[in-house]
């Protein structure tokens, strides 16, 4: 896992620096608009945009520095966690606004050990 993390951290590294490289372009074509100008709203939009994914790729680089696990977003309905205990606990807390809220967490068992469960503890299960 250190492996796989510092080989991400090291991709956000150049992902920075490869938009860092389109927003210099961007910049250019902006005042080559301005001294000419032409329409500005696109180019504002796509420098704004370079910029905020700037902000996003250095923070996903500080997370996986920091050790948290960078999950994408995956194209599922459901998102099982794997467990190591027998049975569901019985402990299910109920909203105002939500079925049943959730309390089961991921644990960090070694590959092969424990089951997957849904996220969700219904209140029939034991």
């Amino acid at each position: 896992m250190p492996a796989t993390q510092a080989a991400l951290s090291e991709w956000c590294v150049g992902k920075v620096k490869a938009i860092k490289a389109e927003l210099a372009d961007l910049e250019e074509h902006l005042l080559i608009a301005v001294s000419n100008g032409w329409k500005l709203s696109g180019l504002q939009a796509s420098i704004n945009r370079a910029t905020k994914r700037i902000t996003y790729y250095g923070k996903v680089k500080d997370a996986v520095d920091a050790g948290y696990l960078i999950v994408p977003n995956f194209p599922v309905r459901v998102l099982a966690v794997r467990v190591g205990r027998a049975k569901q606990p019985h402990a299910v807390s109920t909203y105002k606004h939500s079925d049943t809220v959730s309390t089961a967490h991921a644990q960090m068992l070694p590959p092969g050990e424990g089951r997957y469960v849904d996220e969700k503890i219904s209140e029939r299960s034991t």
